[in-house]
């Protein structure tokens, strides 16, 4: 073949001892002998096939020329990656959502100083708040309601007294449910007396003090004083727990007894000169020329 063409063979021949043949052949045949990154070139000089990444032929120790190898890339699956997360996502807001409700403390409400509902009677200018146990018959309790509303009429303001057995801790506790007790029964009243009678009975073996409290609102507060000179409150709690003792009283006659002690005090009249402040206005409450009213003074002497 190469005697019919001589000048082939020359040129393949001259081909063959220069470079410019072997390295491009080599590049390209690349992808052939190499595959998923083994290495397999041949040395273009000694023509031993090579089994090692060194840049120089195990066998006779040329150069090799530059190849790049390169690992496949493993293929990305975005329509996987995707599918994952719209699964986790729901099952990792629920578990959070769980695990946060385990470790907040639940807002719990505060005890509150009003006690148990009683039963109420309320007759528009008088009412009866009471426990079961302290009445001793429906005829007292219809006594006591009437006689509320006589003392009511007679004093011109509103009356109330809740009959309670249930212990209570102190006085302010008693004058909370008082002013729960008369501003739920008489709304729109400016003028009004309100009694808070602590009946509860102490355990076999133990003491309990009694907590009564006697309320005033508006004009009530100058016929029923609890200043230090016209303590008339006082006086009342004295006379009604003399009696009861001497008495040995019922409910029915410890609630006389208060209307009694309003009926009389409220005759007396207002003490000469007594007048109240609202600490919120800064008003003064006071009898003048016969009209008791707020003013923004203080009387003249």
């Amino acid at each position: 073949m190469w005697a019919a063409r001589p000048h082939l063979a020359n040129i393949f021949e001259k081909l063959l001892d220069q470079k410019t043949f072997i390295l491009p052949a080599a590049r390209y045949l690349q992808p052939y002998f190499i595959k998923k990154g083994v290495f397999r070139m041949t040395c273009p000089y000694c023509g031993a096939q090579q089994q090692s990444k060194s840049i120089y032929c195990d066998n006779c120790g040329q150069q090799l020329p530059a190849l790049h190898t390169e690992e496949p890339t493993p293929q990305k699956h975005p329509f996987r990656f995707w599918l994952v997360s719209l699964i986790l996502l729901p099952i990792l807001l629920i578990i959070g959502i769980a695990l946060y409700a385990m470790h907040t403390p639940q807002p719990t409400e505060p005890e509150s100083s009003v006690l148990p509902a009683p039963q109420v009677w309320n007759g528009g200018t008088a009412a009866l708040l009471w426990s079961e146990d302290v009445m001793d018959s429906e005829a007292d309790r219809q006594a006591i309601c009437h006689r509320l509303q006589e003392v009511s009429t007679m004093i011109q303001m509103p009356v109330g007294v809740q009959l309670s057995d249930e212990p209570i801790p102190d006085d302010d506790t008693a004058r909370e449910q008082a002013i729960a007790d008369f501003t739920e029964q008489f709304p729109d009243a400016a003028d009004g007396v309100f009694l808070y009678l602590d009946l509860t009975e102490p355990e076999p073996g133990q003491t309990y003090n009694s907590h009564d409290y006697f309320l005033t609102y508006g004009a009530a507060q100058l016929y029923y004083t609890n200043a230090p000179d016209y303590n008339r409150i006082a006086e009342i709690f004295a006379q009604v727990n003399a009696a009861c003792e001497l008495e040995q009283a019922t409910t029915l006659r410890r609630v006389e007894l208060f209307c009694t002690a309003l009926e009389e005090t409220y005759q007396e009249g207002i003490p000469d000169g007594y007048y109240v402040q609202d600490s919120d206005t800064g008003q003064y409450l006071y009898e003048s020329d016969g009209e008791i009213g707020w003013h923004d003074t203080l009387p003249e002497e």
